[in-house]
């Protein structure tokens, strides 16, 4: 059985008058939004976004609302079935969608659909009747997917409506409207009948969101909610301030008509222009949510020193593989230290622990290059230079300038130990002990060292950070409560949410390797033969060699 998404009769565009909007006006607006959207289009292919971020689940109904416009316009019709489109065109939605979409930073989704299961209240016993799919469309996924927005065009005429209808009476004066405002509250938050409250659309959107946001996790955080709500505005009808109290209440931040981004109807409007939005739509140099001390995985560590990372200009060699050349490809695209470490990494104070450091100087060493070797001894501090003459020397092996404010070197920890600096702040919970069990020993020392600190982790390695969701998701954690005898659970949803506090990580998700030399590599390659693809210390010496994604 499966559930569509009610949420959506709320988005259609609701108008205050009977005044018929221009064709020519709906069809130039929603020429310039298509041209704005294709202008993205365009950033996206140019920078390697256009894999990471579809569009066409917006873009598709824009060019479907031209397509009537332009049949309208050309049959100069006027039937009833014309004037209706007219007054029920979906231009002021999109316009609200598109100018949400501008005002957000890292978006990785437009029109996205999520769905969820339920069991049944009333459906037959067999598993295939038993369960219900609810599926819901976030108009805006935002913050690399931590954040879901819901854009609603209804007015507040229509809010009202929604009110009466349930035969909750409302009072325009002003020396009732305070009481009124609050007995309505009070009676959409204790109201027993959940038809009436489904009544009232937006708290059945809020209620949604709020359903689907608890059945997914970012990162291992379930992702914030947000209701744009571009025609209601505060402080002029305490009715609709009391509903839109209760959609805060369900834990939805509301972004009203006050807001100056919101401000639609035309190119004098006060939205962001597309050029100046998408660096911020893509990529943002802010990164609020990342502490202030960084905990670096091998990884990135390896990619800081990377030649890759270094050089403008990459010269093909005989010995590169199609994983090389493929980085060497999306470099010239991407620029990964100049656009997307440094920012991060800028003013941060770096750590790693002693066996992702020892990972790395063992890649180095095994296939790096001279500059790679140095730059590893600068980045760890093995020569004890100042942060001044580290950075000098830095400089001299890269095209790129480091920032004046990066903390180099990095500083090396043992997570067994217990300095004063880097003691846990906060305990894991218990299910961290089953990721222990099943993580290799190099992932297990670097993300349980962040996850205990309290630190946001560096890495490339989505894999292993996938790793630990699936562990901390799957069924198997039920039994392993009980097998531990912390806590006898039924279902992941009876399991308390604080076991669920994941790491804080920050994937960064293009590929980097070290170049490596011809002569170097095939000393390994024999070498390997000899060993069965082990080092002396029984370690892959295979790894970063392709991808530069497993180390572990």
């Amino acid at each position: 059985m499966t559930t569509e998404p009610r949420e959506e009769a709320a988005a259609a565009p609701a108008a205050d008058d009977l005044s018929l909007p221009s064709v020519d006006d709906l069809l130039s607006r929603c020429q310039r939004l298509l041209s704005e959207v294709e202008r993205f289009q365009e950033h996206l292919e140019a920078n390697n976004y256009k894999s990471k971020l579809n569009v066409r689940h917006f873009k598709g109904p824009l060019q479907s609302e031209i397509a009537l416009l332009s049949r309208i316009r050309k049959d100069g019709s006027t039937t009833n079935k014309s004037v209706h489109s007219l007054r029920s065109s979906n231009v002021p939605f999109f316009e609200a969608v598109w100018a949400t979409t501008k005002s957000s930073k890292r978006v990785v989704a437009l029109r996205k659909q999520f769905s969820w299961k339920s069991p049944s209240q009333t459906g037959p016993e067999d598993l295939e009747s038993s369960t219900i799919t609810h599926r819901f469309i976030a108009d805006v996924v935002a913050e690399e997917g931590a954040e879901w927005i819901k854009v609603s065009t209804i007015s507040e005429k229509r809010v009202l409506f929604e009110i009466a209808k349930q035969g909750w009476d409302y009072d325009d004066s002003s020396d009732e409207g305070e009481s009124g405002g609050s007995n309505i509250r009070h009676a959409i938050a204790v109201g027993s009948d959940p038809q009436e409250r489904d009544g009232i659309s937006l708290l059945q959107i809020a209620e949604t969101m709020k359903r689907a946001a608890r059945t997914h996790r970012v990162y291992f955080k379930h992702p914030r909610i947000k209701l744009v709500l571009p025609n209601i505005f505060p402080g002029r009808v305490n009715e609709i301030d009391a509903v839109l109290a209760e959609v805060r209440a369900k834990g939805c931040d509301v972004v009203d008509g006050s807001s100056a981004n919101l401000k639609l109807g035309g190119p004098e409007n006060a939205e962001p222009d597309i050029e100046s939005a998408l660096e911020r739509l893509t990529l943002s140099y802010e990164h609020p949510n990342i502490s202030k001390t960084l905990n670096v995985d091998c990884t990135d560590l390896l990619a800081l020193i990377s030649d890759l990372s270094h050089n403008v200009e990459v010269e093909p060699q005989p010995w590169f593989n199609d994983f090389i050349r493929a980085e060497v490809e999306v470099e010239y695209r991407e620029r990964l230290l100049k656009r997307h470490l440094y920012p991060i990494i800028a003013d941060r104070k770096l750590v790693c622990t002693n066996l992702a450091a020892q990972c790395m100087r063992r890649i180095a060493r095994d296939i790096g290059t001279d500059e790679e070797k140095r730059r590893t001894i600068l980045l760890l501090g093995d020569e004890n230079l100042s942060q001044e003459e580290t950075r000098k020397q830095w400089n001299e092996l890269s095209d790129y300038t480091a920032p004046t404010n990066w903390q180099i070197p990095v500083e090396v920890v043992d997570p067994e130990t217990e300095d004063p600096n880097h003691r846990p702040v906060r305990p894991l919970p218990r299910v961290s002990k089953k990721c222990e069990e099943e993580l290799s020993p190099i992932n297990q020392s670097v993300f349980l060292y962040g996850w205990s600190r309290g630190f946001t982790t560096l890495t490339r390695n989505a894999q292993a950070v996938k790793q630990i969701e699936k562990i901390m998701k799957s069924a198997s954690v039920i039994q392993w409560f009980r097998e531990n005898e912390a806590g006898a659970y039924d279902s992941l949803d009876d399991i308390p949410e604080e076991e669920f506090e994941g790491p804080d990580v920050y994937v960064t998700a293009i590929p980097r390797s070290l170049i490596g030399k011809d002569k170097g590599r095939e000393e390994r390659k024999s070498d390997a033969e000899d060993t069965d693809g082990q080092d002396e210390d029984g370690q892959s010496v295979y790894a970063q060699d392709t991808d530069g994604q497993d180390t572990g």
